[in-house]
């Protein structure tokens, strides 16, 4: 089956949605997905489009991360909605009573930081070989010219909450958005 044709998209019209309660995943065209669980949690990763959505559940909680290029329907209270490029440095949020969430962006030049997105993919790869990760590397076809445009998730859980590094790649404007976040909840 071949993967669906790439649409040229700029890291600039990225934005974070952060959701509590249920979302509909079927506004998404999802490309990919995989589920991980342990320690109480239960989390759902996708590949929807260029972009990510990230639900996770701890007994009665929801959460729900989308990077998006667009607008996220949803009946639940949006707790944040901004572009990447409001994030300055890192935004960090009191969810619930016991629930903390922290979200870093970074955008970089292809080539000019590639190890960290080296090493990003390569713990994606790797993640079915060890218990409470999970990895997602969805590469997509129709771009010519340049090398092809890829959506990367590795996500691990541990007795504290999980971990999230994603990688979005354009090759139209040598761009690679790197996030990193962080549930941790209080027990």
């Amino acid at each position: 089956m071949d993967s669906p044709q790439y649409i040229d998209l700029s890291a600039s019209d990225l934005c974070l949605t952060v959701l509590a309660a249920d979302v509909d995943a079927s506004q998404f065209a999802v490309h990919m997905q995989d589920r991980a669980s342990g320690f109480g949690f239960e989390v759902e990763a996708r590949v929807i489009g260029a972009s990510h959505f990230i639900s996770f559940k701890y007994a009665d909680l929801q959460i729900h991360e989308v990077v998006s290029c667009a607008e996220v329907k949803a009946s639940s209270a949006r707790i944040y909605y901004g572009s990447l490029e409001d994030v300055s440095d890192s935004l960090d949020l009191s969810l619930f009573s016991k629930v903390s969430y922290a979200f870093t962006p970074r955008i970089i030049k292809a080539g000019l930081g590639d190890g960290e997105p080296l090493r990003i993919e390569r713990m994606a790869q790797s993640a079915g070989q060890h218990k409470n990760q999970l990895g997602l590397v969805y590469e997509f076809s129709g771009f010519k010219g340049l090398a092809q445009p890829k959506t990367i998730i590795w996500l691990g859980l541990d007795e504290s909450g999980a971990k999230v590094s994603t990688i979005h790649s354009y090759p139209n404007e040598r761009n690679i958005v790197v996030t990193q976040s962080r549930i941790r909840i209080e027990r």
